[in-house]
């Protein structure tokens, strides 16, 4: 179902109908783009269209033929390289081939726009996404449009009904994302027509697929391809029980469903060598967590309350951290602030802040237009107090006091771990049909405010009738990908039901059950461990620690990451790579509750509460590996070994590192 990224059918279509009276060498570097295309090699095709372009000239360019149009192929030069660049991750030089395209050729402007869309999207920059958008809109449904697609393999209104869904997408988005900021900032009458105006709208479908025939070779994040759990390397068979083996069968099916939001999808897949039957849900969670919402604000559950001042987030220094004194030593400060009002002024102890961009991440920490701000003071000796105060253009103010001792040992303040800490924390107590629990809710919850006492950055929280498929999906497929830089870590913690699929190979498939899973689909409805794996893949992320409260195998795990040396161990765990997992119990066992928490979450949040010193290491740090090891034997001893913790890397060979002393 290629419907965003059809360009590259569009350059294969007509690199294989060449045409005109161009050298030989242009049109063989044409037929190489065309085989790296097929082949996915972007970067080979990036260097054979660049090629292409530059021995393009003279009196008798290479022309191709589009529906009946002879065009220059420098437009198919302008497509290849913007599309290729945009798969390099390589924002500018991908924009740059993508405008050109448009002027080369404005009837075909809207496979440049959605490809535009989709590289702003992937960098979220969702607002420039919805400007694209708009613009393809401008394109399509015209004279000339129809007269081109009458000639088009493909069904006559299928890029028409692709753009108003990427529309409705990018709309969607904006607007949930205004919805969330209105209530941090207390706008509630604002906020309650906003979430009306999310679930008046009519939505089309955005599937965001990228495919070599009709096996995928590249998801959308957050799409809905992404958002039904659908993988790289997945080939479909059929749609809706209609086989399909070309994929312009399989665009023909998909375009039936563009106008099918809120209907359930039946297809059926080869996934590594397994037929799988998968029901997918057109929905985007954002329209449902708005109805949440909606309720919560007409019942007042949802405070309203009174205007507040500016907000800080101080970034660094921490305040139970030492810094090491030297000759002229300053502390450095790096703050975030917004407001409801412009700022005005920033200053730690009388000294002025500069400012700078807040990267997107940050951009989410705080309501309202967030900033970024930096200064250098002195340091001292023994115990510093510094003032942080945040003036807006009304003359509201806010400000926080933090200490920091200097002093002339090395400390780990002269280390930096991470950049920024991330987590997800998911809950669910209401399962229907599966049965229900008592206490992963509040297991979630007392997760979230440890680790806000130990200075995350950023904390997102589903919790029950949130913590749908699509949601969670949303959030780990599609969110995360934007947020996190090379040097942050990431944690995700899930309280609720597992299970375990035995497949006839042999081997076995975990899941997580999320709130709306089914009791017999776990593939079309559940969040399997082959998924989750695809997305570690793409995280930029440092250190990544699943966390799970529930029970299964089939983690494909390895025991031991990096070897003890000698030097400082933590020092050099920190700078590698880790993408771990911890789990309540393995297969056929069942996360037992107790006392108000699971026996998992109850060993887990003693741990991280310095009650399992003997994990401890000095300076307050502990390790995951060091930690699955201690629930694991914890956890044992008190169920009597019917419950046994499974710990162990994906990837790797550093550790993600928990700093108690916050």
């Amino acid at each position: 179902m290629r419907i965003k990224f059809a360009w590259i059918g569009l350059i294969i279509f007509a690199l294989a109908n060449l045409t005109g009276c161009a050298s030989v060498y242009t049109a063989s570097k044409f037929l190489s783009a065309k085989s790296y295309l097929e082949a996915g090699e972007y970067d080979k095709a990036a260097i054979a269209c660049e090629k292409a372009l530059n021995s393009n000239q003279g009196s008798s360019p290479l022309r191709l033929n589009v529906n009946g149009v002879s065009v220059n192929a420098d437009y198919f030069s302008y497509m290849c390289l913007g599309g290729s660049y945009q798969m390099l991750d390589k924002y500018d030089k991908s924009t740059e081939y993508w405008l050109k395209s448009i002027d080369a050729f404005p009837d075909k402007a809207y496979f440049s726009y959605l490809g535009l869309a989709e590289l702003n999207y992937h960098y979220g920059f969702i607002a420039k996404a919805y400007e694209c958008s708009l613009k393809a809109k401008e394109t399509v449904g015209t004279k000339r449009y129809y007269e081109m697609m009458q000639r088009s393999v493909y069904d006559k209104d299928l890029f028409e009904n692709a753009v108003y869904a990427a529309i409705d997408f990018y709309k969607l988005r904006l607007n949930y994302n205004e919805l969330e900021e209105q209530i941090a900032l207390n706008n509630r009458n604002k906020a309650i027509s906003i979430a009306e105006q999310i679930l008046n709208q009519k939505y089309k479908v955005h599937f965001g697929a990228n495919g070599n025939g009709t096996t995928i070779d590249f998801i959308n994040s957050g799409a809905m391809f992404d958002l039904n759990g659908l993988v790289k390397g997945d080939k479909v068979l059929s749609i809706n029980n209609i086989a399909v083996t070309t994929e312009i069968e399989a665009m023909h099916e998909g375009n039936k469903l563009i106008n099918q939001y809120g209907k359930t999808v039946r297809y059926k897949i080869e996934r590594k060598g397994r037929i799988i039957d998968l029901e997918a849900k057109l929905i985007y969670p954002e329209v449902e967590q708005a109805r949440v919402i909606l309720e919560g604000l007409k019942s007042n559950k949802i405070a309203n309350n009174d205007a507040q001042g500016p907000w800080i987030k101080i970034l660094e220094p921490k305040s139970a951290r030492g810094l090491k004194i030297v000759e002229k030593q300053k502390a450095n400060f790096v703050i975030l602030a917004s407001g409801k009002d412009e700022i005005k002024t920033i200053t730690v102890n009388d000294s002025a802040c500069s400012i700078s961009e807040a990267n997107f991440l940050e951009q989410t920490i705080l309501p309202g237009k967030v900033n970024k701000y930096a200064v250098s003071v002195p340091l001292a000796q023994g115990m510093n107090k510094y003032i942080v105060k945040v003036i807006d253009i009304n003359g509201k103010t806010n400000q926080q006091q933090i200490e920091i001792e200097g002093n002339n040992t090395l400390t780990r303040e002269q280390y930096k771990i991470y950049d920024h800490k991330v987590a997800v924390v998911i809950g669910i107590n209401k399962y229907n049909p599966w049965p229900g629990l008592e206490y992963a809710v509040n297991d979630a919850e007392s997760i979230r405010d440890k680790l806000k006492k130990m200075g995350y950055d950023k904390v997102i929280e589903l919790y029950n009738r949130q913590a749908t498929r699509a949601a969670i999906l949303r959030v780990l497929g599609d969110d995360l990908l934007k947020m996190l830089g090379p040097n942050d870590s990431l944690l995700v913690y899930f309280a609720g039901h597992g299970q375990t699929e035995p497949l006839a190979d042999g081997q076995e498939e975990g899941y997580i059950i999320p709130v709306d899973g089914a009791l017999d689909n776990y593939q079309g409805t559940a969040i399997s461990m082959t998924y989750i794996h695809s997305l570690i893949k793409k995280y930029k992320a440092k250190h990544i620690l699943f966390v799970f409260d529930s029970c299964y195998s089939g983690l494909g795990l390895k025991r031991g990451g990096g070897q003890r040396s000698k030097g400082t161990f933590v020092m050099n765990m920190s700078q590698k790579t880790a993408r771990q997992i911890i789990t309540a119990g393995g297969k056929d066992e069942q996360a037992q509750e107790s006392r108000g928490h699971g026996v998992f979450t109850k060993a887990f949040l003693d741990a991280l509460n310095k009650n399992g010193e003997n994990i401890m290491i000095k300076d307050g740090y502990i390790l995951a590996s060091d930690l699955g090891q201690f629930l694991r034997k914890q956890v044992g001893e008190k169920t009597g070994f019917s419950q046994t913790p499974l710990y162990g890397w994906l990837d790797g060979e550093g550790d993600f590192i928990f700093e108690i002393n916050q």
